[in-house]
């Protein structure tokens, strides 16, 4: 890497600020930083869709300033390869938005929400004491993420195409906070979400279910699944990055979640997982 030796402002930053970087090729291997581009970490955070924040301060680059015609590396970095954004220049063929959510407010929530010295519930939100707090925080931060809500009653209840919460009587749809029926849900009706073929196929926003217990309760898969958590990160060696609650778990190696599980016995385990779609 060159370090770029040009004119540039003073940048007054901190660690969570989003540098852009244009990149020019040198000889071989190497390329030259030629400008460097302050965008705020909060402004980041709040797009509503991070592949058009990205293109509109980087002049049709990514987010990190790498050419288009370079590999796909839409598992490795937060911004997603997307078809819409037909406000901007060269689309000619503009399409809707395939998913309702913004992969920026859905991670905002969940860091809000699993960041602190002790564990803390949205109140705004059902809590359940017997167990569905894991799939129910999912639902939130999907929620906040700016996925519809489907009503319910006590006839669908139970079907798998509702999605819905009632604080005040401290009830959910069963899509809500049930492992197995959110993700046919997901899946099947938000029209956000397709199926991943792997853990490490992932990316920020994505959500990974596990199948880990039978109906008696023993740590045996069964076919149903039973718990629910976040993918938050992607480290550069592959690494994916968890959050989750029930128990609380804050941005923690997926490694390190699968130990913790197997130290409960839960050697056995069956994943599923879905990728927001763009």
């Amino acid at each position: 890497m060159t370090l770029y030796d040009g004119e540039t402002e003073d940048l007054t930053s901190v660690w969570q600020d989003i540098h852009i970087l244009t990149l020019s090729a040198s000889s071989g291997n190497a390329y030259t930083v030629i400008s460097d581009q302050l965008v705020d970490y909060s402004e980041y955070m709040q797009a509503n869709d991070l592949a058009a924040f990205a293109k509109k301060y980087s002049k049709n680059q990514n987010l990190f300033g790498i050419d288009s015609d370079l590999p796909d590396t839409a598992y490795t970095d937060s911004v997603p390869n997307t078809q819409d954004e037909g406000n901007l220049p060269g689309d000619t063929s503009p399409q809707p938005r395939a998913s309702q959510i913004s992969e920026g407010r859905m991670l905002n929530y969940v860091d809000e929400w699993t960041t602190g010295p002790v564990d803390t519930f949205n109140t705004e939100y059902p809590i359940f004491k017997s167990g569905g707090n894991c799939t129910n925080f999912v639902s939130q931060a999907v929620h906040a993420g700016g996925q519809a809500l489907v009503p319910y009653n006590l006839v669908t209840k139970y079907f798998t195409n509702v999605w819905d919460y009632d604080t005040e009587k401290n009830d959910s749809s069963r899509t809500w906070s049930n492992a197995d029926y959110n993700y046919k849900f997901m899946l099947n009706h938000s029209g956000s979400f397709t199926a991943a073929s792997s853990v490490f196929k992932t990316y920020m926003g994505s959500i990974i279910y596990y199948d880990w217990i039978d109906s008696s309760g023993a740590n045996n898969p069964d076919g149903t699944l039973d718990h629910a958590n976040i993918v938050v990160g992607v480290s550069s060696d592959g690494m994916r990055y968890i959050s989750q609650k029930s128990p609380l778990r804050a941005n923690i190696p997926y490694s390190t979640f699968l130990l913790k599980a197997y130290s409960e016995g839960k050697t056995k385990i069956n994943t599923v997982e879905l990728n927001l779609i763009y």
